[in-house]
């Protein structure tokens, strides 16, 4: 089996008002929302993460994208989020959430990669 190439597109960044107004203080030094990510900003990637990434979020999608190359049947336990050759998960920063869109990208080609 051939390994191909996974799209991953930001959706959207979170802002999470009531902790903000609650913990001002967590906020001050790194801003309302992700600083490295832009909504509809688009990666292409096989094994390595893609250049400007964030780490902490290649992280949490690392194994949901090398499910997408390998063209693995992902569990039950994220139905809903799964649909056909997609994915949408979102990274675990509690301060900065970011939902992103994880596609193979040999299946159609949408758009371009990286910034």
């Amino acid at each position: 089996m051939k390994m191909g190439q996974c799209r991953i597109t930001v959706l959207k960044k979170c802002t999470l008002p009531p902790i903000r107004e609650q913990y001002p203080a967590f906020f001050e030094s790194c801003g309302e929302e992700c600083a490295v990510f832009e909504v509809g900003q688009q990666f292409l990637c096989q094994k390595q993460m893609p250049e400007g990434f964030c780490p902490v979020a290649w992280g949490d999608l690392y194994h949901y994208v090398m499910a997408t190359l390998w063209e693995c049947k992902l569990s039950n336990t994220i139905k809903g989020l799964r649909r056909s050759d997609e994915t949408v998960l979102c990274c675990t920063s509690g301060l900065h959430p970011v939902a992103f869109l994880i596609e193979d990208a040999s299946k159609g080609e949408k758009g371009g990669a990286g910034s």
